[in-house]
C-alpha cells in the first residue's frame, strides 16, 4: 500500500489478516516496509526489487491526489487501483493522473459522477476509518450535549452552515459547542466529552468523523439524504438521522433519552468492528483482482501530456518534496512549450507560494501570458484579473474582468486559481467533477468584482447594475448580496438596503459580518427594537463559537 490507507495517520492495520492479506507499506518514510526514492526511482524497478524479498500481488495507491505515486505507475506488470477521497477538490489533478491505473475508487456518489474518456470510477465499501491510539473513549465525564468540530469557513459550506445556525440557537437549552482547530488527543478527548456529534458530509459519503464519534464512545449526527452510510448503518440505530424539517426535534429526542444515547452508542461500536479495516481491505482487494489489468489509457496520451500531467500532479501534493519537485518539471517544460497556458497557470501557482513581491509580480507575468496565448478563455481572463487585484493593478483588473464577460469559452476550466477559502473556488472544483462549469458562473464572478470595484469608486448606481446581473446569471452565489446591500445604502435607498440583507439572512447564515450590517442599519434608521433583537440573536450564535479547549 502507498499513501495514507483509510486517509487516517493511522488505522491500526496489521501485517496478516484473517482474511489472509499479507500487508507491506511502499513509501519515502524510515518507517515504511519497502522505502524508494521519489526523485529516482521507477514504479517498475521498484517492484523488482521487492520481489526478491516479497512477492506482491496488487498495489492500492491511497490518496494518489495527495501522494503521487512512483515515476511510470501506469507501467506496473501488477494490478493497481487508485482510492480517491477529496475529488470534489482534486479533479483537476485526477481527471487524467487517474488513468494511470487498473482500477479508480470512490465513494459512494464520486462513482455516480466521476467519468470521462479516460476512467471511471468505481463503489466498492466505505474508504475512510479512525485512529484507534487517538479515537478511543477517554472516560471522562461527558459535559457537552452537542458538539461540531471541523472547519469553520461557513460561507465555503453553505448547507452545513445552516444546520451550524440552527444548532447554535439550541446553545440556551443545551451544552453546544462550534470548534474548529483541534487535533490529535484533544480532538479524541473532546469527541469522548460529547453525547452528540453534528457531522454533514460534503460528498454524501460515509466520513472519517463517523468512525472516529463511534470510536470516541459518541453518537453521530449525519444528513438522512447521505448516499452512502445508510448502506452500513441503520439510521437512528446507530446514528441520528436528520432533515431539514426534524433537525432540532431528533436532537431532542436523542438528549431527552439518555439511555436511548447509551445504546445507540454501543450499537455503533459493535458495528464498528464489522468494519474493521482488515475486513474492507479484502474487499478491495478481492475487486482489484477481479478486474486485474485495465487499459490505463494514460499510456496513449502523448509524451507532453504525459509530462504536463505529472507535473501538474506534483505541484499540487500536499509534500514538499513533491512540490518543489513540481516546481522543477514546470521550468524544464516550458523551455520546450513556452506559450503553453497551463503550464504558464502552474508556473504562477508555484510562484505564488513564495509569498514574496517579486514572485507575486511573476505569478502576474505568467498568467498575464498564458492568457494571450488562449485570448477566448474566460478561465485564464480571470486569473489576470484575480492576479492583478492582488498586485493592485485595479485598472487592469477592470480590465480584464470585462475581458470574462466578452469570452465563453471555458477552455482552461481546471486551471483556474484561487483559495480553497473562497466559495466561489470551492463551488468551481466541484463543479468541475461534477461536469457543470458553465460560463454564466465565471461571468457573474467577474459582475460581483466588478461591482466591488464600482462600489469602492463610489459609483454605487453602476454597482447595483453589475450586482443584479451576477445574481440574474449565478443564483446559487451570495456574494453580490454584501455589496448591493451597501450600494442601495449609499445611494439613499436605506430601506431597499436592509430589506435585501433581512431577507437574506437564511441565505448566509453564521455569517456575523452581515448581522452586525445589519443592526447598525437598523439602528441608523432608528429601528432600535429591531437593532437589538438581531443583536441578541447573534450573541446567541457567537456563545455556541467557543475556542479549541485546553488539555484535560
Amino acid at each position: 500500500m502507498h499513501g495514507r490507507p483509510f486517509f487516517c495517520e493511522d488505522a491500526g492495520i496489521t501485517r496478516a489478516t484473517e482474511k489472509g492479506l499479507c500487508i507491506r507499506s511502499l513509501g519515502w518514510s524510515p518507517n515504511d516496509d519497502f522505502v524508494y526514492d521519489p526523485a529516482v526511482d521507477s514504479f517498475p524497478s521498484i517492484i523488482e526489487r521487492i520481489k526478491k524479498q516479497w512477492r506482491p500481488d496488487v498495489v492500492l495507491f491511497w490518496a494518489p491526489e495527495m501522494y503521487p505515486p512512483p515515476f511510470d505507475v501506469e507501467m506496473s506488470e501488477l494490478p493497481t487501483a487508485a482510492l480517491i477521497s477529496d475529488w470534489n477538490v482534486y479533479y483537476p489533478v485526477l481527471a487524467k493522473n487517474a488513468a494511470r491505473y487498473d482500477t479508480v475508487v470512490s465513494d459512494k456518489r464520486g462513482a455516480e459522477i466521476l467519468t470521462n474518456a479516460l476512467w471511471h470510477a468505481d463503489y466498492v465499501c466505505p474508504l475512510y476509518a479512525h485512529n484507534p491510539r487517538i479515537h478511543k473513549p477517554y472516560g471522562i465525564p461527558k459535559d457537552i450535549d452537542l458538539v461540531f468540530v471541523g472547519n469553520l469557513n461557513f460561507a465555503a459550506h453553505p448547507v452545513r452552515a445552516q444546520f451550524l445556525e440552527r444548532m447554535a440557537r439550541l446553545s440556551q437549552r443545551y451544552r453546544v459547542a462550534i470548534i474548529s482547530g483541534v487535533y490529535g488527543e484533544d480532538y479524541g478527548r473532546l469527541l469522548s466529552r460529547a453525547q452528540l456529534v453534528f457531522n454533514y458530509s460534503l460528498r454524501g459519503e460515509l466520513n472519517l468523523r463517523v468512525f472516529e464519534t463511534i470510536a470516541c464512545g459518541a453518537v453521530p449526527m449525519l444528513e438522512e439524504s447521505n448516499q452512502e452510510a445508510w448502506d452500513w448503518f441503520t439510521p437512528n440505530r446507530e446514528i441520528v438521522a436528520y432533515d431539514e424539517q426534524n433537525f432540532e426535534q431528533q436532537i431532542e429526542s436523542a438528549l431527552g433519552d439518555p439511555q436511548r444515547l447509551q445504546k445507540m452508542a454501543a450499537e455503533g461500536r459493535e458495528r464498528l468492528a464489522d468494519l474493521a479495516v482488515e475486513r474492507r481491505l479484502a474487499l478491495f482487494v478481492d475487486h482489484i483482482w477481479q478486474k486485474s489489468l485495465g487499459e490505463r489509457r494514460f499510456r496513449g496520451l502523448t509524451e507532453h501530456e504525459k509530462k504536463y500531467e505529472t507535473a501538474r500532479m506534483y505541484v499540487h501534493s500536499t509534500t514538499p518534496f513533491h512540490r518543489a519537485a513540481g516546481e522543477l518539471m514546470v521550468a524544464a517544460l516550458l523551455k520546450e512549450q513556452p506559450c503553453h497556458p497551463g503550464l504558464l497557470t502552474l508556473a504562477a501557482v508555484c510562484a505564488l507560494r513564495q509569498s514574496s513581491k517579486d514572485n507575486f509580480r511573476n505569478a502576474y507575468s505568467h498568467v498575464q501570458q498564458a492568457y494571450r496565448h488562449a485570448s477566448n478563455s474566460a478561465p485564464y481572463a480571470l486569473n489576470v484579473a484575480t492576479m492583478a487585484q492582488m498586485v493592485g493593478d485595479m485598472e487592469n483588473a477592470e480590465r480584464h474582468l470585462r475581458y470574462v464577460l466578452e469570452n465563453t469559452s471555458c477552455a482552461g476550466a481546471d486551471d483556474l486559481i484561487g483559495e480553497g477559502s473562497d466559495p466561489f473556488f470551492v463551488r468551481w472544483l466541484r463543479a468541475l467533477a461534477e461536469q457543470k462549469v458553465s460560463a454564466s458562473m465565471l461571468h457573474a464572478e467577474a459582475f460581483i468584482r466588478l461591482g466591488e470595484i464600482a462600489l469602492k469608486k463610489n459609483r454605487y448606481g453602476e454597482a447595483v447594475r453589475f450586482l443584479e446581473q451576477a445574481e440574474r446569471l449565478d443564483s446559487a452565489s451570495t456574494r453580490w448580496i454584501l455589496p448591493k446591500s451597501t450600494a442601495y445604502w449609499n445611494l439613499g435607498q436605506n430601506i431597499s438596503a436592509i430589506e435585501l440583507l433581512q431577507n437574506s439572512l437564511c441565505r448566509l447564515p453564521m455569517n456575523f459580518e452581515v448581522r452586525e450590517l445589519l443592526c447598525s442599519l437598523w439602528s441608523a434608521v432608528g429601528a432600535v427594537r429591531e437593532a437589538r433583537a438581531l443583536a441578541e440573536n447573534t450573541l446567541t450564535l457567537a456563545r455556541a463559537c467557543v475556542d479549541p479547549p485546553k488539555n484535560q
